[in-house]
């Protein structure tokens, strides 16, 4: 019996394919792509909100009849720990007092754990526009001003001497914080007692500016024409 010829066209194309692959020695992949899998950073964490309180008031404290700038500025992330910094500035920008302090010593003697934070927020709003209130500010010149009830601290007066002193010698300006082991040295200076006796005497002139920067601090100073700086004529609780 005759054998009956397969057309090429009855092959069908997967035994061609796997033929050919057999013939190559290799089997084809049927593998799909591998996926990216490196790593994606997440994102970020978005920065703390930054807190920033400012009051500004012209006050008169040099005695030249122009009035000097009083700032007050509290940054920070949370109003209980605020980098707090109380600046007076001549018309001209030049810095003539710089003392700073944090909130955190507004509740030295109140029960921060016992406030809101609303509550936190308040007082502290409350002491930093207070910085600025009429009470701070005493111009023994102008008539109908009740003269703040104390007398100018001799002892106090010889300290910001001796520190003014000390400054001088050491190149540190009026403006830059005192590191804790300068004050020892301040303390050791003796400061001449006619020259303290006239400042205090000039000193009780001039306008007076007070304020509270927490704990125990009340401060009063006043600015001195002839040495041209502002002294601390009284430091109490």
């Amino acid at each position: 019996m005759a054998r009956t010829a397969v057309p090429h066209a009855a092959i069908p194309l997967v035994a061609l394919l796997a033929a050919a692959a057999a013939a190559c020695g290799t089997q084809p992949d049927a593998r799909p792509p591998a996926a990216d899998t490196a790593a994606v950073a997440p994102p970020p964490p978005p920065s703390p909100a930054v807190i920033s309180i400012q009051h500004e008031r012209d006050f008169e404290l040099t005695g030249d009849s122009t009035s000097e700038s009083v700032r007050v500025i509290g940054t920070g992330n949370s109003y209980d720990s605020l980098d707090v910094r109380l600046e007076i500035r001549a018309r001209d920008g030049t810095v003539l007092y710089v003392d700073r302090w944090s909130s955190a010593l507004y509740f030295v003697y109140e029960p921060r754990s016992q406030f809101s934070d609303a509550e936190v927020l308040r007082r502290v709003r409350a002491h930093l526009q207070r910085l600025v209130h009429d009470s701070s500010y005493f111009d023994p010149r102008a008539g109908g001003q009740r003269r703040p009830i104390f007398q100018i601290d001799r002892d106090q007066v010889a300290y910001s001497v001796a520190e003014r002193d000390w400054r001088d010698a050491h190149e540190v300006a009026d403006t830059t914080e005192l590191q804790p082991d300068a004050h020892s040295e301040i303390h050791a200076r003796n400061a001449s007692a006619e020259r303290v006796a006239g400042l205090v005497s000039e000193l009780n002139a001039m306008p007076v500016f007070t304020y509270f920067a927490g704990g125990e601090a009340h401060n009063t100073i006043a600015w001195s024409p002839s040495e041209r700086r502002f002294f601390t004529i009284r430091a109490c609780c």
